[in-house]
């Protein structure tokens, strides 16, 4: 517990741990997708996401490494777009809970007709996908304030 207090106290290694948990948290949902959905064109969009996580991830131990600033952009940038897919995830989810015919309940429910198990069904994946994705964000919106304090700190730097 004391290396996790002063790892959000300390903004480098804070920055580091939240680009690395996000490139872990990308893995994971890469594999769960490729367990889940055997369509190549499911499997694209996760494998994509953790390649530029792990992209920016690497980008920032270079930029805190080398004192280059421009090296924190990609991290920002996997920040902001993270927050809007979760932003994204946590509204449709939350209209295919109070409306069952709306586009995104018709999407996780398929060919299937809507009856009472096809409501649970579309009912449990809401909810199991606005927990973590409300998670994901709270994660996120830290992140890249965090992000952004390292930007400025090796402006800073680079100044002096």
């Amino acid at each position: 517990t004391m290396c996790l207090r002063h790892c959000f106290k300390e903004p480098l290694m804070l920055s580091r741990a939240l680009a690395v948990f996000s490139a872990f948290m990308s893995g994971v949902n890469l594999i769960l997708t490729i367990i889940i959905h055997s369509s190549r064109w499911h499997i694209i969009y996760p494998s994509v996401l953790f390649c530029l996580q792990v992209g920016a991830a690497v980008c920032v131990f270079a930029a805190i490494h080398y004192n280059i600033a421009r090296l924190m952009i990609p991290v920002i940038c996997m920040s902001v777009l993270n927050i809007i897919i979760n932003v994204v995830l946590i509204v449709f989810s939350s209209i295919a809970l109070a409306f069952p015919e709306s586009f995104y309940a018709n999407y996780i429910r398929g060919d299937r007709p809507i009856d009472a198990d096809s409501r649970s069904m579309v009912k449990s994946h809401c909810i199991s996908t606005i927990i973590p994705a409300a998670i994901s964000l709270s994660i996120g919106l830290r992140g890249i304030f965090a992000h952004l304090d390292i930007y400025r700190l090796i402006q800073e730097r680079r100044r002096n």
